[in-house]
Parts: C-alpha cells; structure tokens; sequence
C-alpha cells in the first residue's frame, strides 16, 4: 500500500516538474519575435564600412567597357588597378555581383553612350600616340615595329620596323618625324620601361614636348595607335614577309593607303591628311587633352 502511494507521489513531482519546465505555445513565439528583433537592432552594428562613392563608379565604369567579364574578373582587375594606391580600396565577387545587379539598367545606359559618342576633335600637333608592335616574319621572329600618329589627322607620322627596342632609337625616328611635321605639344605613351627611361624623358625635356604616360593596364588611353595597329594587322592577315627590309617597304605602302585612302568614321568620313581642309582644324594646338587624375577617375580635361 506504502509502496503504490509513492509511486504516485513520484509520478505527480515529475509532472509538476514537466509542466514547469514546458513553455506555452504563445511564450515561445514572443521569445523568437524579441530575438528577431534584437538581431534586427545589432545587425547593422556588424556591417562593414559602406565603400566610397568612387568604387561603385569604377566598377559600374568596368563592367560597361567588359561587357563578357566574370565578377571574379572584375574584381581582380579592380584590386590589381588599385593595389598601389596611397589607401588601398579592395571588393570582392560577392559586392561586384550585387552591383551588378542592383545598377544593370545604369550600367547598359553608360555601355550605349560609350559606344555612340564621337571623339572631341583635337587640333594638329597638339597631342602625338607613339606605341611599339610586333610584325612576324618567315624566320618566325617578331620584328618590333614603331608607331606614330597625330590624334587630330589620324596620320601615320611614323611607321618602321627598327633592329631593337631602345630608347635612342625612339628619339631618332621621334626626330625625324618632328624634322617633317612641327613639333608636337605632348607625347601620349604606355609604361614601357623604353618609355620611362631617364635618356627618353630627358630627350622629350630638352625637346619642350610634354610625355602623358597612361595608367597601368589602361590601354584604350592611347587607343588611337592600338585602334591603327589593329586595322595594320587585321590587313596584313595571311601576308608573308621576308626580311626586316621586306616588312619597311609593305609598312610605306600601307602608311600611305591609311594616310590618303582610308575614310575615318571619327572624323566624320575623311582621310587623314584631308582632315584639314575639311574639317578646318587649327594648326596650331587648339584643344589638347590632358590625362590626370583626380581623387580615384581619370578625366581627360582641357590643357
């Protein structure tokens, strides 16, 4: 009888014991709202530092000129461009990807305005594109050759394949040039060592000739002399050439087809040396562009 009463009186202190230590239905989901809404209020503690305005604008401004890039790409090249800043800015896949998306109708806006609008036109002489290329030959050997253009004409100033690449032989050809043509008012080149050499910028000093190097892995700021190398060698496709003096003869005739034959669309449909008469470009630099940099964009303003 004694041992049926405590098996009861245990039963009974176990579920007193359960039912305490059971929360009701409606206490339970006030418990996740006050969580929830706690995790709401620190949440935005735990972000990080939102980015400048600039990066947003520089990733925009990428992925308008790479329209087949990756985010992955976008932000490598990004962090390559920027690694050598005073304060160096990084993004990842993950912000590129939500950038994207949130700025895609901003971002086909600017992708259409960069492909329809025509060059400023620049005055003769202000500003000369000077850039090194590589013709092969039937000994398989990449003769390095030398290209001079006049942003406002569109003339070929100077095409020649040279024995090396060398800084004294930049001058000579850039002498040359300046001997036929006037002198210019600067001289726009990529970072190639030949290029930032102390005996080329001294030569260009003595000279009066202002040098506007590039940024690094920005090609399309000298895209003048890239756009001609790449009409020199979609034409040349197919073509065999001999030897160096071979490559100089087919190089004259071609500088000569671009020069007199060869309609511009950004000069509105002239030829080179027609430019101007047509057009009535100044002799004298009128407009010259000037690469700076201003905070984190490159501009181009007027000198």
């Amino acid at each position: 009888m004694y041992r049926g009463f405590l098996w009861i009186w245990l039963w009974l202190c176990a579920l007193f014991k359960h039912k305490k230590a059971a929360t009701p239905q409606f206490c339970r989901r006030r418990k996740i709202r006050l969580d929830l809404q706690r995790h709401q209020e620190i949440a935005p503690l735990r972000c990080g530092r939102r980015k400048p305005a600039w990066v947003l604008d520089e990733i925009i401004h990428m992925a308008a000129r790479y329209s087949n890039a990756s985010c992955r790409l976008l932000a490598d090249v990004f962090n390559r461009r920027h690694a050598a800043d005073l304060g160096p800015m990084t993004v990842g896949r993950t912000y590129v990807s939500e950038t994207l998306v949130k700025h895609q109708h901003r971002i086909a806006a600017e992708r259409r305005n960069w492909r329809t609008r025509l060059p400023a036109l620049v005055g003769l002489n202000a500003v000369w594109g000077m850039d090194i290329t590589g013709m092969p030959t039937v000994d398989g050997r990449s003769n390095p050759c030398v290209g001079l253009l006049d942003h406002g004409s569109r003339a070929v100033l100077s095409l020649q394949a040279v024995r090396d690449k060398s800084s004294i032989t930049l001058l000579r050809l850039l002498l040359v040039a300046i001997e036929r043509h006037g002198k210019p008012h600067a001289l726009r080149t990529d970072n190639e060592a030949i290029f930032t050499s102390w005996l080329f910028t001294f030569g260009l000093r003595w000279l009066g000739i202002r040098q506007q190097h590039i940024r690094r892995h920005c090609p399309w700021q000298n895209g003048r002399i890239e756009r001609f190398f790449g009409t020199l060698k979609c034409e040349w496709r197919g073509l065999v050439l001999i030897d160096r003096g071979q490559l100089n003869l087919a190089l004259a005739s071609f500088g000569n087809w671009y020069n007199h034959h060869r309609p511009h669309q950004s000069l509105r449909g002239h030829k080179g040396y027609l430019t101007t008469f047509k057009l009535n470009l100044p002799s004298l630099p009128g407009k010259v562009y000037r690469l700076r940099t201003c905070g984190q964009a490159t501009l181009a303003a007027k000198w």
